[in-house]
C-alpha cells in the first residue's frame, strides 16, 4: 500500500499570525495568501497594508484596494482561490481554497496561528464566506 503525499498546505500549518506579518515564520491573512501565491504559483501579489486596530482603515482597504480589480467572483472553487470572509458584519478577513483528497477546506491566518478549516468549522467560529475569488487569468 502507497501513501498519499502530504498537501502542500501542510507548509503553512500552525505559522503563528502576526499583524503586518508576511512569512515565512508570521503570517496575517493577506500576507498568507501573497506567500501561497509567490511560493505555490510563483505569483507576486500586492502588500495591502492593513490596518488590524482600525476596523474602518480595515474596511476600506478590502472593499476599495485597486487589487481587488484583478480579481473575479466565481460560483465553485478551486484550489487556490481566495475565500473572503466576514466576521461579524464586514468583509475582512480571506483565506485560500484548499482541496486535500475528498477534503474542502479554507486555509487562513487567525489568531493564535494559521489553520485550515472546512465551511462548517468556519461559521462555528463566526466567519461568514462572502465570496470566492480567483485571480483573472489563473488555471489551476
Amino acid at each position: 500500500m502507497t501513501s498519499s503525499p502530504m498537501h502542500w498546505a501542510a507548509d503553512y500549518l500552525g505559522k503563528p499570525w502576526r499583524i503586518g506579518a508576511n512569512g515565512p515564520t508570521h503570517y496575517d491573512c493577506w500576507g498568507l495568501v501573497r506567500a501561497v501565491y509567490a511560493d505555490r504559483l510563483q505569483i507576486a501579489l500586492p502588500a495591502a497594508g492593513l490596518e488590524f486596530d482600525d476596523m474602518a482603515k480595515q474596511l476600506e482597504v478590502f472593499r476599495d484596494h485597486p487589487e481587488r480589480g484583478r480579481w473575479s467572483q466565481v460560483a465553485r472553487p478551486t484550489e487556490y482561490d481566495a475565500v473572503l470572509m466576514a466576521h461579524g458584519r464586514y468583509p475582512v478577513h480571506v483565506g485560500v481554497w484548499i482541496e486535500a483528497g475528498p477534503s474542502q477546506r479554507v486555509l487562513h491566518a487567525c489568531r493564535p496561528a494559521v489553520i485550515a478549516q472546512d465551511t462548517v468549522a468556519l461559521k462555528a467560529h463566526g466567519y461568514r464566506v462572502c465570496g470566492v475569488y480567483r485571480l483573472n487569468g489563473l488555471s489551476t
